[in-house]
């Protein structure tokens, strides 16, 4: 397995601990933009080394994508998408092959302790809360719609 998807599995966890709420792409993806812009500001790297595109709710990843639908074609995941008034809302859950999976031996310390802070800090937000603070860093201030955001502070 890929580190990136270790790093789905962690999160996904860790969201699911904290809550029952939905896990659904936009929340994923947003932790994990916020994990790689604070790495990138605490350890001079992202986390993840995927490259973000500003998309229609803010930083998207193909890579993260593809690593999501891989972990559900292999059963570490399932999906349970339900039809709303704006579209597919996906819930991730994390089947009995994740929790037989050993994640912190796949993870640094330093990514470990990252993740948790990022957890800690903006797992419990609502969705709009959560996009709120997206939309406020400084890489999506500057950021252009279809184009890629740059994390570093350059």
């Amino acid at each position: 397995m890929k580190k990136l998807e270790y790093m789905v599995i962690y999160i996904i966890r860790g969201l699911k601990k904290m809550s029952h709420q939905r896990v659904g792409r936009t929340r994923l993806m947003k932790i994990l933009y916020l994990a790689d812009w604070l790495a990138t500001q605490r350890l001079g790297r992202s986390l993840t080394g995927v490259k973000y595109y500003f998309y229609f709710y803010g930083p998207y990843s193909d890579r993260i994508m593809n690593a999501i639908e891989s972990l559900i074609q292999r059963g570490i995941m399932e999906d349970s998408p339900d039809l709303t008034q704006f579209g597919v809302a996906h819930d991730y859950r994390l089947t009995e092959k994740a929790h037989e999976l050993n994640i912190e031996g796949q993870l640094s310390n330093d990514e470990r302790e990252l993740l948790d802070r990022v957890l800690e800090k903006f797992g419990r937000l609502s969705l709009p809360q959560l996009l709120d603070v997206v939309y406020a860093t400084a890489p999506m201030k500057r950021a252009v719609p279809g184009e890629a955001i740059r994390l570093d502070p350059r």
